[in-house]
């Protein structure tokens, strides 16, 4: 995890206005289980590319553990929009888990 945290600042430091790199960082930093600075990432990544799916469903995890339960969900649904067949079949159970509402997924 370490040598990945270093090539993920390195591309930070090359592209700072590369949303793949911050969503790099922000998944790094989700499964360090530091939450805030992986919210912080996903949040710069969807500000340089709104229509990146994976990063709009991949932000739903942290938010959901620091109880942003409808941004999450909000995320999500707009994700399914931009891709409603997500190649990781993972944007449907997040809203699942949350207890609040569930999104059911297009097949």
């Amino acid at each position: 995890m370490k040598h990945a945290a270093e090539y993920a600042d390195k591309a930070l430091q090359l592209a700072p206005d590369d949303a793949n790199a911050h969503y790099a960082g922000a998944r790094i930093h989700t499964e360090a289980g530091e939450v805030e600075q992986a919210i912080a990432r996903y949040d710069q990544a969807i500000a340089l590319n709104p229509s990146a799916s994976n990063v709009l469903a991949g932000s739903a995890s942290p938010l959901l553990v620091v109880g942003r339960i409808d941004e999450a969900i909000d995320r999500i649904k707009q994700a399914m929009g931009i891709d409603p067949f997500h190649p990781d079949g993972t944007t449907g159970t997040w809203a699942g888990r949350s207890g609040k509402r569930t999104i059911a997924r297009p097949r």
